[in-house]
């Protein structure tokens, strides 16, 4: 694989702007952090790429520890780690196992069974000892700074969920690209303009507030995380619990999402649309019923629950007190054609942000999606979970406005 002919040490480009590098942190009154870094038959090369570049970009007074939760890996594969034998197959555990001997502060636990990407990311966060926790995938590279506005903004703000600004990795050499916000490679890209309104100018160095969250990377006091309700630990696989805790988080009153903004998030699949919203409003009317029986009674539970809703092929729950709609992309997509003007021009539709999830299948129907949106002049949107198979080439832009336009 090329990813194992490049070396662990290598170290990112430094693409922050003038301004942020001018900004000193007194790191004295920073929290350290729990770094939690979850696989499942993670490349190694690619794994501890992510692991050294941990080590190597974070001040020793900042980093706690390393956790990797291996979610059950299962491979066997031909390694010449041994020093006395040139070949030997190791058991992919008791390579990394070997290896993390050199490294300091980094612990392995490994879980006896697959359980999940949300399951196994609890079982970080629960052996992590340090006040905040820091969620990463396990095939990032952090660089220099990465770390010390994020817990700068924690710091100011317990009840912070704070995503770091994210560059792509290519698919195809692992190289570091340079475009920001969301590298998309389906024959367009996002250019991030930082601006979450026109009226407003945010310096390069203020936090953006956002609708959604990369649920691959973010930071968060633990103890708020936890009273929050944590992860929602119905989703067993990947996808979606990223808007999930969003959503919940700003309805809680934390400082990600936009309060009372309209997102619709599509999703594939007629199931999967029809089950998150059943799950996310669930969790939304249990959140509300705890937080808010003593000032509004029971009452309140089903009200927070009218607030997600779902839109299939012949059937929708969606009212004008909707927040947050789960929409196949072929609903989305119907709804976009309906909204052509006589002029062929596109109207924008009532949402604030639309998240695009799981862009990366790549389906007829998401093709046509994005070609209407790179139509429109300037939109809100986020977009969810748009990985490619290697490095993360899909990202999610911190609730910001963007300009469209083709490569």
């Amino acid at each position: 694989m090329l990813s194992d002919a490049l070396p662990l040490d290598r170290a990112p480009p430094d693409q922050r702007s003038a301004e942020c590098k001018a900004v000193k942190y007194d790191l004295e009154k920073l929290s350290d952090v729990s770094v939690i870094i979850t696989f499942y038959n993670e490349p190694f090369s690619t794994l501890f790429r992510t692991v050294h570049s941990v080590l190597n970009h974070t001040p020793p007074e900042l980093l706690r520890e390393i956790i990797l939760v291996d979610d059950g890996s299962n491979f066997v594969f031909h390694s010449q780690f041994d020093e006395h034998a040139t070949h030997l197959d190791y058991h992919y555990y008791e390579l990394i196992r070997r290896y993390i001997d050199y490294l300091p502060k980094v612990h392995l636990t490994r879980l006896a069974r697959r359980q999940g990407l949300v399951k196994a990311r609890m079982a970080g966060i629960n052996q992590a000892t340090a006040d905040v926790f820091m969620i990463l995938d396990s095939h990032v590279e952090v660089g220099e700074g990465w770390l010390e506005p994020i817990l700068q903004t924690i710091h100011d703000d317990n009840d912070a969920l704070v995503i770091p600004h994210i560059y792509s990795i290519s698919a195809k050499d692992f190289s570091y690209l340079t475009n920001s916000g969301i590298g998309c490679q389906i024959s367009f890209k996002w250019d991030m303009t930082e601006l979450s309104s026109f009226e407003q100018s945010y310096p390069g160095v203020t936090p953006i507030l956002s609708p959604s969250l990369s649920g691959g990377l973010f930071a968060v006091h633990k103890e708020t995380f936890l009273r929050r309700g944590a992860f929602d630990m119905n989703f067993e696989g990947w996808g979606s619990e990223n808007v999930e805790l969003g959503f919940r988080w700003w309805m809680c009153g934390g400082k990600v999402a936009v309060r009372n903004a309209r997102i619709v998030c599509t999703q594939p699949r007629r199931i999967a649309a029809v089950g998150l919203a059943r799950f996310v409003g669930q969790r939304v009317a249990a959140d509300s019923q705890l937080s808010l029986r003593a000032k509004r009674g029971a009452s309140c539970a089903g009200a927070a629950a009218k607030l997600v809703g779902h839109s299939i092929r012949f059937e929708s729950t969606a009212t004008r007190d909707t927040r947050l709609l789960y929409a196949t992309d072929g609903v989305l997509l119907k709804q976009f054609m309906e909204n052509l003007g006589d002029d062929g021009e596109l109207q924008r539709l009532p949402y604030d942000y639309i998240i695009i999830d799981e862009a990366h299948e790549r389906s007829v129907r998401i093709d046509l999606l994005l070609q209407l949106l790179k139509r429109l002049k300037e939109v809100d949107i986020s977009q969810a979970a748009a990985e490619q198979r290697a490095g993360r080439a899909g990202r999610t832009a911190p609730g910001t406005v963007f300009r469209l336009y083709t490569s």
